[in-house]
């Protein structure tokens, strides 16, 4: 009778191991999607930005925009037909798996005179 609870009690501890692990992973995971969807939306924030500043020729104001930008990330600026035209692209690394990378684009009417 002994022997018997001894051996239920290993597998509650077997099951609670492997409950665990489980749970940490899917956080882990949950909280990784979580920081990429961050990312994705500082991307369109800076995107918007830089595309209404470079619009307005204010480059002050754009090279501003372009400090706070994620770090890892790059802002292709460019205008073409009367529009301006930023990209911005962000990569995450997630070790093992590999660089993720996001990008975001926007674009901006150029104001009368630009």
């Amino acid at each position: 009778m002994r022997q018997r609870g001894i051996e239920q009690r290993g597998m509650v501890t077997a099951e609670l191991a492997v409950g665990l692990l489980v749970a940490a992973l899917a956080l882990f995971g949950a909280s990784s999607v979580i920081g990429l969807l961050i990312l994705q939306d500082r991307a369109e924030t800076i995107a918007v930005q830089a595309a209404r500043h470079a619009a307005r020729g204010d480059a002050q104001q754009l090279q501003r925009v372009k400090q706070v930008a994620p770090s890892n990330s790059t802002i292709d600026v460019s205008t073409r037909d009367g529009w301006v035209h930023v990209t911005v692209t962000a990569t995450r690394s997630w070790g093992p798996i590999g660089p993720v990378e996001v990008s975001a684009t926007a674009q901006q009417p150029l104001e009368p005179g630009q």
